[in-house]
């Protein structure tokens, strides 16, 4: 898989409210490593390091590692507390990895139950 795949969409779904107050935005982060740097990141034993690292300062909700594609992949649910903190969530994957990131807006099925009012105008709005 080339970088051209997914350089990275902008998370801009509206903000949750959490337990204190504070607004976040869930988002999936997909990263697709590429087979030479990956290769070398194993070979020089520096893989679970960099990964162990990365997750502890990103905090994930759920992680998930899998083969897309061809390319070694993290899946990683986040939650990120303002645009500003999309460099520390990507940049590392970019640097350690050489990888390719998409960052996509994600809702809960709590999320998706309260906008059901939003769902209800909206059709009402193209019925009539």
């Amino acid at each position: 898989m080339s970088n051209t795949r997914a350089s990275h969409n902008i998370c801009a779904l509206g903000r949750v409210l959490v337990g204190n107050g504070a607004e976040i935005m869930r988002c999936i982060i997909e990263c697709w490593i590429p087979a030479e740097d990956g290769n070398c990141s194993i070979l020089d034993g520096t893989l679970p390091v960099k990964i162990k690292n990365y997750l502890d300062a990103v905090k994930p909700e759920a992680v998930y590692f899998t083969v897309r594609d061809g390319q070694r992949t993290m899946i990683a649910v986040v939650n990120i507390p303002s645009e500003d903190k999309m460099v520390a969530m990507t940049e590392p994957l970019w640097l350690d990895w050489n990888a390719s990131v998409s960052v996509t807006p994600a809702m809960s099925l709590a999320d998706l139950q309260k906008s059901g009012k939003d769902m209800e105008k909206l059709a009402k709005d193209r019925q009539g």
